[in-house]
This record gives C-alpha cells, structure tokens and sequence, in this order.
C-alpha cells in the first residue's frame, strides 16, 4: 500500500514486470478503483477489478 491512510495500491505482473497505481475514489453510486490507461471498476466487486488488472497487465509491452 502507499500513501499512508490514503486508497492507494501499487500492483505489478511478475512475468511482464508491467505495473500500474490502483486508486479507490467515491462516486456516486459508490466506490471505483481507478488505474492507468484508462482503468475503471466497481469496488463492490474487487475479484472482477482483479481480474482485468491481472488481464491488462499480462500483456506484453
């Protein structure tokens, strides 16, 4: 975790080495995480954010 108290999760592939800054944000109608492209999820259901985190990072640069 980063940031101290704040939502922050730096996550990287061990194969690709790819990695990416996940944020936990309110919105509206809840929580997203947030990550880099372009990256979006709901927090209800992290398994789902996981699992295209682990798809998008798999991806040879």
């Amino acid at each position: 975790m980063l940031g101290g108290g704040e939502p922050v999760l730096w996550i990287w592939h061990p194969r690709t080495n790819r990695q990416t800054i996940v944020f936990a944000t309110q919105s509206a109608g809840g929580w997203l995480f947030l990550w880099s492209p372009d990256g979006q999820e709901d927090a209800a259901d992290p398994d789902v954010a996981a699992d295209t985190l682990e798809k998008l990072l798999s991806q040879a640069a």
